[in-house]
């Protein structure tokens, strides 16, 4: 990732969300803002409600601000390149491209109900409906495209190939048909996707939307199951190909070569391991141990490779205690031993964050 320099203009400031229990008034963020070390963070927005929104968090000033207050409906995640942000936005079938600098929007690429991207050699990876396109970050088109399969949610990439874990259909629920179309990790030439997938390996059932890559291009995915007789489970994809069922997990994310991990079951335990993606080892039992407070309902992780920041997207409750998708979110903020650092408001249902480095 290069670096690169954002405005938020003054006219968004107005928009700042602050950290929860402040009584200071928002501080505009009127000067460029050096990314390295900071955060991009998507929340998604409400079901025909409030837009999505595309926030920014500054470890070095504790703070967390609007960067775009209005992304679209249900964007997904975010990265960066060139100085330009590209945002999946599922609900309008577009990656929506920004200027770094200034916030505007420079263009609208159409990707079929688009669930995710990645970046990688100058190009960005898109899966949308049953394909996998490819965009020239130069031109902002895409150039390649190829059909894989039903149940795509997301991809990775590394130097050399692309992966993308294909889930399958659901048809109903018990269906016994359901996701055996799918329980396979699709690799494609990095340079050359057009001509199909290079091998396809086998991997659990229901890869939906996490997967991760480490430093030795070992790759991760979170299989779900069918939630009734097939459990949820975490593979590891070695470059040889060689995948192993190693544990499970809900939402991972990845630091240089440790993995964390957070599982919630349906009793309302959740855990947060760590494992190392070399040995396959636990490292810790909970790498939040020493936090005097934990996310109310975790929709995401990030790890920041630079400086070891731990953030983790929430949603909040409402009066009743039910999880609100409705209102606002939070964003929980650990230092890279795990005490507790800050928490945000973020807008409605906070789904993924950037370290950009």
């Amino acid at each position: 990732m290069k670096q690169l320099k954002i405005f938020a203009i003054a006219l968004i400031a107005a928009l700042t969300f602050t950290a929860c229990g402040d009584d200071d008034d928002p501080r505009p963020i009127i000067d460029p803002v050096e990314v390295d070390g900071n955060a991009l963070v998507v929340s998604q927005g409400s079901w025909g409600g409030t837009p999505g929104s595309l926030g920014l968090f500054m470890p070095s000033d504790r703070s967390f601000s609007t960067l775009i207050a209005d992304l679209g409906d249900s964007p997904q995640n975010v990265v960066e390149e060139d100085g330009y942000i590209f945002v999946p936005v599922n609900a309008e079938s577009v990656v929506k491209v920004y200027d770094a600098r200034t916030g505007s929007l420079v263009t609208s690429i159409a990707i079929p109900f688009v669930q995710n991207i990645c970046e990688e050699n100058d190009f960005v990876f898109a899966v949308g409906s049953d394909s996998l396109f490819r965009i020239n970050t130069k031109t902002k088109a895409v150039d390649q495209k190829v059909k894989v399969g039903p149940g795509l949610y997301c991809v990775a990439a590394t130097d050399h190939y692309v992966y993308v874990p294909i889930a399958g259909t659901y048809h109903e629920w018990g269906n016994p048909e359901n996701y055996i179309d799918g329980m396979r990790l699709a690799k494609f030439d990095i340079n050359n996707i057009s001509k199909g997938a290079v091998k396809e390996i086998a991997i659990g059932m229901n890869a939906y939307n996490q997967i991760a890559v480490d430093n030795n291009d070992n790759i991760f995915v979170v299989c779900n199951g069918n939630y009734a007789d097939v459990g949820k489970a975490l593979y590891k994809v070695t470059p040889a190909d060689v995948a192993t069922n190693i544990g499970e997990a809900d939402m991972i994310t990845i630091s240089k070569n440790v993995l964390y991990a957070i599982s919630s079951s349906y009793d309302g335990i959740t855990t947060y391991k760590k494992y190392s993606t070399t040995t396959n080892a636990l490292l810790d039992e909970d790498f939040l141990k020493e936090a005097t407070e934990k996310p109310i309902n975790p929709t995401f992780i990030s790890v920041d490779k630079k400086y070891g920041n731990i953030l983790i997207g929430s949603n909040n409750l409402k009066d009743d205690g039910s999880v609100d998708y409705q209102g606002n979110g939070l964003l929980y903020w650990y230092y890279s031993d795990g005490k507790f650092a800050n928490k945000y408001t973020t807008g409605p249902n906070p789904y993924y964050a950037l370290f950009v480095d």
